[in-house]
């Protein structure tokens, strides 16, 4: 059976493409989950359409991520943690962690655009590659520091804001 692919199919095809599929896989799978039309003239002319809207969609959404990225880069993550006196943390820093601590500064980033291919587990400075979009990627400054030694200095600096005042 001849059908118009909607959307990205592995081993098919991409939104547009006319593929032929056994008429079982279109009729029991494709065509009633949405991901395809039955060949016909009109349905060509239906997928044009939603593949301009896709494309306006897409580029949207890039220009979107283009900001994120600048906003990423000019940032710098600090997160306060538990360690041991050798640098070691009680737990472990993840995507999650990370896109936690952005959300609460306003950027919505998800942990499954943070590529941290291990979890960081010792005190330090380290920079981790944010994947925002097809071809947008950010490099995040992330600092993780020890939670004593992290309000210790915000103490200091508001004690030392009040003196000069």
């Amino acid at each position: 059976m001849r059908i118009i692919l909607r959307k990205r199919m592995e081993r098919l095809g991409q939104p547009g493409d006319v593929v032929n599929v056994k008429d079982g896989y279109a009729r029991n799978y494709l065509i009633p989950y949405g991901f395809a039309y039955p060949f016909t003239e009109e349905n060509v002319k239906r997928v044009e359409v939603e593949k301009k809207h896709l494309e306006e969609r897409q580029k949207y959404q890039i220009d979107k991520m283009q900001e994120l990225k600048q906003a990423l880069e000019t940032l710098s993550c600090t997160i306060a943690v538990n360690a041991t006196e050798e640098g070691r943390l009680f737990g472990s820093v993840s995507a999650v962690t990370i896109s936690e601590e952005l959300k609460a500064k306003g950027l919505p980033v998800e942990p499954t655009m943070i590529a941290l291919e291990v979890p960081i587990k010792e005190l330090g400075a380290y920079e981790v590659t944010v994947n925002l979009a097809e071809g947008v990627s950010a490099r995040l400054r992330v600092w993780v520091v020890e939670k004593e030694q992290f309000t210790e200095e915000a103490v200091k600096k508001e004690e030392g804001g009040k003196e000069e005042a």
